[in-house]
This record gives C-alpha cells, sequence and structure tokens, in this order.
C-alpha cells in the first residue's frame, strides 16, 4: 500500500499527519509513566490497525509513514507488540 493510499483511509493530508504526529509528541512527552500506559492501552494492537487498515497494509509502511523505528514505534495509529515504549 502506497503512503498517499494509507493517508487516504486515514483521511489526512501529509501536513496534517505531521501536524498530528508533532501534537501527539509533545502530548505524550508531558506524561509520566502510569499515563503513557493508560494511553497506551487505549491504543489498537498493531492487528486491530492492520485489519482496519485492509489486507495490504504491512507494518513496514506504517512504521515508514509514522517515523516509527525498533527503538521508537509509532502509536499514533497503534502500539507495536514487544515494546515498552510510547
Amino acid at each position: 500500500m502506497t503512503q498517499d493510499e494509507l493517508l487516504d483511509k486515514l483521511k489526512l493530508k501529509d501536513d496534517e499527519l505531521k501536524d498530528l504526529i508533532n501534537k501527539f509528541g509533545s502530548f505524550r512527552d508531558g506524561l509520566n509513566d502510569a499515563q503513557r500506559a493508560v494511553v497506551k492501552r487505549s491504543l489498537p494492537t498493531l492487528c486491530e490497525a492492520l485489519s482496519w487498515l485492509g489486507p495490504h497494509a504491512t507494518e513496514a509502511e506504517l512504521r515508514k509513514l509514522f517515523g516509527g523505528s525498533q527503538d521508537n514505534p509509532p502509536i499514533i495509529v497503534c502500539h507495536f507488540a514487544g515494546t515498552d515504549r510510547l
């Protein structure tokens, strides 16, 4: 799935997504550990997000879209299993 297709599924433009990521990062940085845990539990899992985005979306595409890495996973759409980071 292309980045444009993912953005279309999310109903966002590229600049809107970048703004969302920046705002969410600022919000997240102001939370303590307990608050981050609550936010993380409220997010869909990777499997749920991929299911919602359709059969052609991949974990790698979500990481690329949201700028995530193994050490700093994207959590706007979902949290990635195997990480305690938010």
